[in-house]
């Protein structure tokens, strides 16, 4: 096979893997390879935060994410910046203990402007791997979980790997929520409620 072909073949696979079928599209692959860790180098793959976050690397602490806070800027870590990483948190004194995982930019970007208590993580979609691990070194804090994506088949999905990592509940999105917008919502085209249809049915829990 070509490199262009194998690398097509290989991103098909993982999404497959992670059960996606509605779109095996360039971009579904990119991310399905950031999901991964499949990447050319370290700093390529990057996550979007909002809030007091300290944490401890080399022995030393760090605060910078949470003077950007202060300042009412968000911070960007790549793969490079949480290697080695061995405590991320919240500043107690600083803020409440939510966390709360937004799939789109718009939304973040709201809350930022509204002084949104707590922290935010944008997940720009599927997360990659470098907002996965920043998920991974929260969880193992008593923090409140709450999402706010879409709420198609992809936005649930998201969700759902939020939820594997830690206990999230849906905000701005669950169903009370979106019986009370329901004139507002766009219906699923008929493909996507095809590709729903087909996903609940293999996995009926979901």
């Amino acid at each position: 096979l070509l490199p262009g072909e194998l690398r097509r073949l290989v991103g098909d696979w993982l999404l497959l893997l992670d059960g996606q079928t509605e779109a095996c599209d360039a971009r579904a692959r990119r991310q399905a390879f950031e999901q991964h860790y499949v990447v050319d180098n370290s700093t390529a793959v990057k996550a979007l935060l909002f809030g007091p976050f300290v944490y401890r690397k080399s022995g030393g602490q760090f605060t910078w994410i949470r003077d950007l806070w202060a300042a009412g800027e968000s911070a960007v870590l790549s793969l490079d910046n949480l290697r080695g990483i061995s405590e991320f948190a919240l500043d107690c004194d600083s803020t409440d203990h939510t966390v709360t995982t937004c799939e789109n930019e718009t939304p973040f970007c709201r809350l930022k402007e509204e002084g949104c208590a707590g922290a935010l993580v944008y997940t720009g979609g599927f997360p990659n791997g470098a907002v996965m691990r920043v998920l991974q070194l929260l969880a193992g804090h008593s923090y409140r979980w709450r999402h706010w994506g879409d709420s198609d088949l992809a936005g649930l999905r998201i969700a759902a790997m939020i939820h594997r990592v830690h206990p999230v509940r849906l905000w701005r999105c669950d169903l009370p929520e979106l019986t009370r917008h329901r004139p507002y919502l766009r219906p699923l085209t008929s493909r996507q409620a095809q590709s729903a249809r087909a996903f609940l049915h293999g996995h009926p829990t979901f």
